[in-house]
């Protein structure tokens, strides 16, 4: 009996993004409701620019690969450092940086930055399995360099 209460309250748990946006969509609500247009539009504005702060790396890292799709290397490394850097970076953002790296030809600096994304102790658990996996799949495509990357992979304190 227990066990399926335990199972019906883990089905009504909702994710918390969806949670945020449903306080977004409300609180864009009534201001348009309550405060006008003016006040409305004064919030909608505020939420547009707290969530280009909150996304801001990965806006950086899809900017860098689509200058990188287009040829302009400099740029593309330049936006990706950036998005790489930023306080609000994740696994993404270094894994992302680090593979064009290695397609520009430096090996060296991408090996350091894929073991950043592994050893960073603010990024969670789950993204560094997802940034060993990528380290992982850096090491198929480097082929001769591999040599240069022969640190072990640590993941929550393990070796792989």
């Amino acid at each position: 009996m227990a066990k399926k209460e335990k199972e019906k309250k883990q089905k009504l748990k909702m994710p918390k993004s969806t949670i945020i946006t449903l306080a977004v969509m409300a609180a864009v609500f009534f201001a348009f409701r309550l405060g006008g247009f003016l006040v409305g539009l004064g919030v909608s504005f505020l939420i547009l620019i707290a969530l280009m702060i909150w996304f801001w790396p990965t806006l950086l890292t899809l900017m860098g690969q689509r200058a990188y799709a287009l040829g302009n290397n400099n740029k593309a490394l330049r936006y990706l450092k950036a998005g790489h850097e930023h306080g609000r970076s994740g696994a993404a953002q270094s894994s992302a940086y680090a593979y064009i790296l290695l397609r520009c030809g430096r090996a060296e600096e991408a090996r350091v930055v894929a073991n950043y994304a592994l050893l960073n102790k603010r990024i969670a658990a789950k993204e560094k399995a997802s940034a060993a996996e990528r380290k992982l799949r850096l090491f198929k495509i480097i082929g001769p360099f591999q040599q240069d990357w022969n640190m072990p992979l640590i993941v929550s304190g393990q070796k792989m």
